[in-house]
């Protein structure tokens, strides 16, 4: 549709398979670490580059682009513990946790200074920035719900206003609603993808996690858990408040009981749904 595309990766391009899968998406180029011009030379963990070096062939690149375009990052300072040799110590290095939140410290200060850096480019249009995790980490869960929860922010300062930002309150979402968010800001039409744009303040939450047979299902401020063997509701709780989902409010709380059937039919729904089609290999398909 004439935008340009490119997919970087801190690691090989091959890594699981996400080189060859973007491309196979639509992206046009792929690079990896092998890719950025001195590598030999370039201080790394044991996946592959540091996130600042990523961020400047990235830079580089996207001056040769084609505008439109759209990029995908994939970072790498975050897999491990490691932190360029001339990189502060943040949080210092006694013990894993320390070490692991020195290298948090580092992928930000990285990823503000690529946002400072970018911003000096001059570019035909504006940027719209969607970050996102991949997977969540072992520290801190002390839930089901926490297992499964990324973080996840759209910058796009040109696109929104203080006042909308400040009144505007995101509902529980997945990952399902970030395409449709970015293809709302677009002007594209989104009436046949899955999911629901995160500017609407009217759209219905749907969003989910599923853990040792259970579906896990959010509605506002409850996450129904639904057996996926019985098809029946078997918990409900106050996600927000409760944080460790140790209070089942299902017989006692009115938005429980007034969702329950919504909830169970609509996480049955979406789960057989989209494994008929995962199955059926028609993912992608009317």
């Amino acid at each position: 549709h004439g935008w340009s595309s490119a997919f970087f990766q801190g690691t090989t391009k091959e890594t699981s398979g996400t080189g060859e899968l973007a491309q196979r998406l639509g992206f046009e180029f792929s690079y990896g670490k092998y890719e950025v011009p001195g590598y030999d030379s370039l201080p790394k963990n044991d996946w592959g580059l540091f996130d600042r070096d990523i961020y400047k062939f990235v830079l580089k690149k996207t001056t040769e682009l084609k505008e439109p375009f759209i990029v995908g990052i994939n970072t790498n300072t975050t897999h491990s513990i490691e932190i360029p040799p001339d990189d502060p110590k943040t949080f210092g290095c006694e013990d894993f946790a320390s070490c692991f939140l020195s290298a948090f410290a580092s992928a930000d200060r990285d990823l503000g200074k690529f946002f400072d850096d970018y911003g000096k480019l001059k570019h035909e249009y504006p940027t719209i920035w969607v970050l996102l995790a991949d997977h969540t980490s072992k520290h801190e869960q002390r839930s089901r719900i926490d297992g499964f929860r990324i973080p996840m922010l759209i910058y796009a300062p040109e696109f929104f206003d203080k006042k909308f930002i400040d009144s505007h309150k995101v509902p529980a979402s997945t990952q399902r609603d970030v395409g449709i968010t970015v293809a709302h800001l677009l002007g594209v039409d989104t009436s046949e993808m899955l999911g629901r744009s995160l500017l609407d303040p009217n759209a219905p939450t749907r969003s989910e996690y599923f853990h040792q047979g259970v579906l896990g299902w959010l509605i506002d401020g409850r996450v129904f858990e639904v057996s996926i063997d019985s098809g029946n509701v078997i918990g409900c709780y106050d996600w927000r408040k409760d944080t460790a989902q140790k209070n089942d409010i299902l017989a006692t709380d009115k938005e429980c009981h007034d969702n329950r059937e919504r909830a169970q039919g609509e996480a049955l729904a979406i789960i057989n749904w989209s494994q008929e089609k995962l199955f059926s290999g028609t993912i992608g398909k009317p």
